[in-house]
């Protein structure tokens, strides 16, 4: 019998009640014990009940699917849709696709023999306003063809839309161009034409994709035959996944971690954070490390504005020198594939799990730009010459990048101390020597070594996520972490990443994010002064210990509004005047609500009223209420609320409602 947790238990209990439960479950805290737990006790209640264990990745439903498959039946979306739209003709499509076509070749197959000219503005804030005259090659013009399909394929959208077409086009991989609407347009009837020929059965003139099936799928309105569907790792969720599992008509569990979400770069949503729950619950005890580490990856969620990990105090977790890791992790391909090279020639034999494909296309790209033929890769195509990526490579005004970032790698310089400024600072011979090795280490890489037989892994944190080690070295080359652009996706991606390398280690993490706790909370001034009160800081929710009163240990305020009051329909007199109180421009209809026992309650001696101004507004559901009580034990506990409905509609107006921003750790 499986020993749960008093938070495992809760989630378990609840999924006998709540349609709608998000599990915000954080690193290592047995997320998929407490889902397989779900299913047999939901099985073990009602045997008829038909239940669906499913992810995006297929690594995850294999690993998990022997052993809830007793319980649930345990398919990728993308399995579901092959089953309807039929495996026979998926892989056929699949099984006799093209080869990968140059985007020359498969714009004359489209029918795009003619370029596009016109004018547009560069978008970068810090050059010139003026527009500039380009032109859009066929082989260009299909490669926005194929982005606009992809992005339509992914999307809940049931036509390509112009919001499916890149508003911005990259010249020279950095400099971004506002396309014209006509230009748009025009990419978006050449996105439909390739549609049409990519889903008609017999034909393989072009590649068929996963993503294209799922979308065939997704045009039929599907409706999954369960009663009950557990959506794992859901922050990496798509936008036609989360689409389709949103409108599922039974009922929905939610499970993952929203600060692992980091597959925005191939259209995910985080659907953790988008989705909106009847309840959310929190798996806050890890079982994969200690405390030590688990300070690590705290320092990490007091600024993204999570709940706190707890280590496991059975295990020992050391922070500090990993001189011979079980993996190191890297932010960036070709730094792995580097440190790949070194230990190869100190004689080692490790495993590299990276992008190799990606790389040896740069590497031959940039091969045959120094040997003065140019090359069609969609990163170099831009360039004429190697006179012409120098230039771009001492823009000041282009904009930082990986490619940049792998270039600099790339080339070696006559006087390595110098900064790289014309063509001839470069080493050319020196270059093409460091470009055959890193050719051949691709090719040793790809012979797939045993990792057993190494006990070193080389990875991006991209690659291993899901994963854990004994010891994890985690490198140098991850973007500096900024508190300042916390608001933006960008930077919260990549405090998403950081957060996910610091959580892969079980015994021992040598890191170098140890100024993560120095930098000021998101929203301060860079000086760390307190933000103003008319700019209130994102905070992440308090532990029990830092509230006064001993008999609340148990409760903490949360920023999300998780839990809904239940009862309000008996109380939207009270309500409606509430209402009436709340300042016009306050669009959040923010309140304080008091949380206060009720055991005179002749229905539940474990009733938790919700009160607001000392008047009774709803309860607690009764199966949170029956843990809520005893921490209470007779006392009170406040917590923001917001008031949710009352608008008109056309039946009149609609009902209030009260969510708070509560939680609970036991």
């Amino acid at each position: 019998m499986t020993l749960l947790t008093d938070e495992q238990r809760l989630v378990t209990f609840a999924a006998h009640s709540v349609r709608r439960l998000k599990v915000e479950a954080l690193a290592g805290t047995g997320k998929t014990t407490v889902l397989i737990e779900v299913a047999k006790s939901l099985k073990t209640n009602d045997p008829t009940r038909r239940i669906l264990y499913t992810a995006f990745n297929k690594m995850v439903v294999d690993e998990v699917g022997d052993k809830i498959r007793r319980f649930a039946d345990a398919l990728t979306v993308h399995g579901l849709a092959m089953r309807t739209v039929g495996v026979d003709f998926v892989q056929h499509k699949l099984g006799n696709n093209p080869r990968r076509l140059r985007p020359g070749e498969a714009a004359q197959r489209l029918g795009i023999d003619t370029a596009i000219n016109f004018k547009a503005k560069r978008l970068d804030s810090f050059v010139s306003p003026h527009e500039t005259e380009l032109e859009l090659s066929p082989a260009q013009q299909f490669r926005l063809v194929r982005r606009c399909l992809g992005t339509f394929a992914r999307s809940p959208d049931k036509a390509i839309l112009p919001k499916h077409v890149d508003e911005a086009w990259w010249s020279r991989s950095t400099a971004r161009f506002l396309l014209p609407v006509a230009v748009q347009q025009q990419i978006g009837y050449l996105a439909e034409r390739l549609w049409d020929v990519v889903t008609q059965p017999g034909t393989s003139k072009f590649e068929f994709q996963h993503d294209y099936y799922m979308k065939m799928w997704h045009l039929t309105n599907p409706r999954l035959p369960y009663e009950t569907i557990l959506f794992d790792e859901a922050q990496d969720a798509d936008p036609l996944m989360r689409d389709v599992v949103e409108n599922h008509e039974g009922q929905v569990i939610w499970c993952g971690d929203r600060h692992q979400s980091i597959y925005s770069w191939r259209g995910a949503v985080n659907a953790m954070q988008e989705v909106e729950a009847d309840h959310t619950l929190y798996l806050t005890q890890s079982f994969r490390f200690g405390e030590e580490i688990a300070q690590v990856a705290n320092a990490f969620l007091r600024q993204l504005g999570g709940q706190m990990i707890k280590g496991d105090k059975s295990i020992t977790s050391v922070v500090g020198r990993a001189d011979h890791p079980d993996a190191e992790l890297y932010s960036r391909n070709i730094t792995a594939l580097m440190r790949f090279v070194q230990l190869i020639e100190q004689g080692e034999q490790p495993t590299i799990n990276i992008d190799l494909g990606a790389l040896r296309g740069q590497i031959n790209a940039l091969t045959l730009l120094i040997n003065g033929t140019r090359s069609d890769h969609p990163d170099f195509e831009p360039f004429e010459d190697l006179a012409d990526l120098v230039v771009w490579m001492t823009d000041d005004n282009i904009e930082w990048s990986e490619f940049e970032f792998t270039l600099k790698r790339l080339i070696k310089l006559e006087r390595p101390a110098k900064k790289l400024e014309t063509v001839r600072d470069i080493d050319t011979s020196a270059t093409l020597r460091w470009l055959r090795t890193l050719l051949s280490a691709i090719e040793l890489a790809e012979k797939g070594r045993d990792v057993a037989s190494t006990g070193r892994l080389l990875s991006t944190v991209h690659r291993v996520k899901g994963l854990q080690f004994n010891s994890v070295f985690i490198g140098d080359d991850f973007p500096k972490l900024s508190t300042h652009l916390l608001g933006e996706s960008a930077e919260q991606e990549r405090w998403h990443v950081a957060y996910v390398a610091v959580t892969r280690a079980k015994h021992r993490l040598e890191h170098p994010f140890g100024y993560v706790e120095t930098l000021p909370a998101p929203g301060a001034p860079e000086g760390g002064e307190t933000p103003p009160a008319t700019k209130p800081r994102i905070q992440a929710p308090l532990s029990p210990h830092e509230y006064a009163s001993s008999s609340n240990r148990g409760l903490f305020r949360t920023t999300d509004f998780n839990v809904r009051v239940v009862g309000t329909s008996y109380r939207q007199s009270q309500l409606a005047a509430v209402a009436q109180r709340l300042d016009p421009s306050d669009a959040q209809r923010r309140l304080v609500a008091v949380l206060r026992c009720e055991p005179s309650n002749p229905y539940d001696p474990n009733a938790v009223s919700v009160d607001i101004n000392e008047v009774s507004v709803g309860y607690l559901p009764k199966e949170f209420a029956q843990v809520v009580a005893p921490i209470l034990a007779g006392s009170t506990f406040w917590c923001d609320a917001t008031l949710t409905g009352g608008h008109q509609t056309p039946q009149g107006r609609a009902y209030y409602g009260l969510m708070l921003a509560v939680a609970w750790r036991l």
